[in-house]
């Protein structure tokens, strides 16, 4: 049977039960909830359902990780999209079928330069035999045309299963069955106290509305690098009734009672659909690496990237397995390590004679570059520099405080990172940045004006303390450009335009090397042509920051670089 909407109030209303006001406060829960809220729902001993369907063509989702600014929702991963949740009932456990469509925004150019939207369906399990597998379409963000990737990983494939039980409309009647269950409160907006029913075996509480009895939210936990200690939420609401029972059409992903992830409307909900006898298959073979893993400390790492798709397994890497390079003759104290794999991050590291100082914050290999930094630098990590605060370039940053170090960070994003313990800063603002000198070089940090990619983006300008005109310049940069192979069609030009500019108001020198954290090393030279810029002549000595001590370098040196510049704006001049 199906049915598209209907009123709740008239099936709630016939319930022989007083309901608990809403409070602040604790009120006393009734040692029968859970019986009513099966009640209210409609479930029955002797109730019987091969199968529910949830489908509609409302889906989008908003990411916590790639945040615009610091404190709001303000980046969609998701623009459009469908789903329809298949849920099977005709043996024990959870057997669910996802199909979706995914239409991405553009923060997701570097993978997909025509934003191609995700086709696929995913089966998951529960139990002894669990998984999750995708049966049809590619998962992989980089290649659409993928065949099926069939079972995933065990660590994601424990994460996929716990979040599709939020989503079973018979949630309540498996804890019921489970019998593992007690009664609690749990804190909803403006410090709302619901009744709750906390299941032992899924960790998971089922927040009731006291005034319906009708679930009002599936709750999980996870210890997030950021925020601590975090709810995550599913929200449900505008129930249906179909064939005598209550379910939820619209879905909310909710997390710390405030920012919401992902909302899904459903225009139709079905009852004992005919499903065929394929249609939960699974093909290939299921290995060890599948069996569901649950792992607390990685659960919001995991989670936050399998909500923007950039989940690629478990990180496996060791110390050796860096690509190490010291590239720069004169520059000694800088090294460029990377991790193999397309989804790998490009990192620096400046030796000082005291520590180490790591450039941008990958959470996956910040274990590993220290124990390297400690066998072939013998120094601890004193300062960590999170190059914006997108969580694939700043989790790791919890890592290094944990172990001693400081963050390097503007001034404006010190709060995003103040829950971290024992958290110490190192800051700087648009007009002055923090600066690091050694023997062998000078690293200036630069908070990039008015990004729009991140608010608190920033960049490293490196050079030789006392340069000359033909020294050595890095900028080492993390989203500006994430494909600097293909910078004309994998890259959002707008953040190329900010890039420039920051390095034009700063004077950086036009030949610098470009050291990007995604896709290939290049040169600023190359970025700025793919823009189709014209950018002054400047050299190492035009450096806004230079060094002071540097102030006697030899006229010969600044007078070249004087003449070259009024060269360029003589040049600009004709052509204007």
């Amino acid at each position: 049977m199906f049915i598209t909407r209907a009123f709740s109030a008239l099936l709630v209303a016939s319930l022989p039960l007083s309901s608990l006001a809403l409070d602040t406060g604790r009120p006393e829960i009734p040692a029968d909830l859970l019986e009513r809220s099966l009640a209210a729902i409609g479930i029955k001993s002797d109730t019987v359902v091969r199968n529910v369907r949830i489908s509609g063509n409302h889906f989008r989702t908003k990411s916590i990780m790639v945040t615009i600014s610091l404190d709001s929702m303000d980046q969609s991963v998701v623009t459009r999209g469908s789903q329809t949740l298949t849920f099977s009932y005709e043996e024990p456990g959870l057997k669910q079928r996802i199909d979706k469509l995914a239409t991405f925004g553009t923060v997701w150019f570097f993978a997909r330069p025509t934003l191609q939207p995700m086709d696929y369906s995913l089966v998951v399990r529960d139990g002894d035999e669990g998984f999750a597998a995708v049966t049809r379409g590619s998962y992989a963000i980089f290649d659409p045309d993928a065949p099926p990737e069939g079972y995933l990983d065990g660590y994601l494939a424990a994460y996929i299963i716990s979040n599709s039980r939020k989503y079973d409309p018979f949630l309540l009647r498996t804890i019921s069955q489970n019998n593992h269950y007690s009664l609690r409160h749990e804190e909803v907006e403006e410090g709302l106290m619901l009744p709750a029913v906390f299941d032992h075996t899924f960790n998971m509480s089922v927040l009731i509305n006291p005034t319906t009895y009708l679930p009002f939210a599936i709750r999980t936990w996870e210890d997030h690098p950021f925020f601590g200690p975090s709810t995550k939420d599913l929200r449900v609401s505008d129930y249906t009734s179909v064939d005598g029972l209550m379910i939820p059409r619209r879905f909310k992903t909710k997390y710390n009672n405030k920012r919401l992830i992902n909302d899904f409307l459903a225009n139709e909900v079905s009852i004992d659909v005919n499903l065929g006898p394929t249609f939960f298959n699974v093909n290939g073979e299921r290995k060890e690496t599948h069996i569901p893993v649950v792992d607390p400390s990685q659960t919001a790492l995991i989670g936050e990237q399998y909500d923007n798709y950039l989940w690629f397994g478990r990180f496996n890497s060791t110390v050796d397995d860096f690509d190490v390079q010291q590239p720069f003759p004169d520059m000694p104290g800088v090294w460029i390590l990377r991790l193999p794999g397309v989804a790998s991050y490009r990192q620096i590291v400046l030796e000082t004679e005291t520590h180490a100082i790591v450039l941008d914050a990958p959470p996956e290999p910040a274990s590993i570059l220290r124990e390297w930094i400690r066998i072939h630098l013998g120094k601890p990590v004193g300062q960590v520099f999170p190059t914006h605060h997108h969580h694939d370039h700043a989790f790791g940053a919890r890592h290094f405080v944990e172990h001693g170090a400081s963050i390097i960070a503007p001034k404006m994003a010190t709060s995003y990172y103040a829950g971290i313990p024992g958290v110490t800063f190192n800051t700087y603002d648009h007009d002055t940045p923090y600066v690091i000198e050694t023997d062998t070089y000078r690293a200036s940090f630069i908070h990039v004006e008015g990004s729009v990619h991140a608010t608190d983006m920033s960049v490293a300008v490196i050079m030789p303390p006392c340069p000359n005109a033909n020294s050595t310049v890095v900028v080492f940069d993390a989203d500006h450009v994430t494909q600097s192979q293909w910078a004309g069609t994998h890259n959002d030009h707008n953040e190329i335009a900010q890039l420039i500019a920051s390095m034009s108001k700063h004077r950086v020198a036009k030949s610098a090397t470009f050291v990007s954290v995604h896709g290939q090393m290049s040169t600023m030279d190359a970025i700025y042509e793919s823009y189709g810029y014209l950018y002054p002549e400047y050299t190492a000595l035009d450096f806004t920051h230079g060094s002071g001590k540097c102030a006697n370098t030899s006229s010969t040196q600044a007078s070249s670089s004087y003449s070259s510049l009024l060269r360029w704006e003589a040049m600009l001049s004709e052509e204007l």
